[in-house]
């Protein structure tokens, strides 16, 4: 957020009864993330988590979110 503004973290425990093949039914700990940013157009939100896309120039690897998926 390069004008400011403030970010907010929560967390919570939670039970997930009917699992799948990429996530067994247990106790999992939830953690939630909003913050006061602009937002994002729909065509940057379709690619957030594509390899190598990035909206920094030079400066970024377009990595980070498609590690986080994975």
């Amino acid at each position: 957020m390069p004008e400011g503004g403030e970010i907010y973290l929560t967390t919570s425990n939670f039970t997930l009864d009917e699992g799948g093949p990429d996530r067994p039914s247990g106790n999992y700990v939830k953690i939630t993330v909003k913050d006061q940013g602009c937002g994002m157009s729909k065509e940057l939100m379709d690619r957030i988590f594509d390899p190598f896309y990035t909206t920094k120039g030079q400066d970024g690897t377009g990595l980070g979110l498609s590690v986080v998926l994975g």
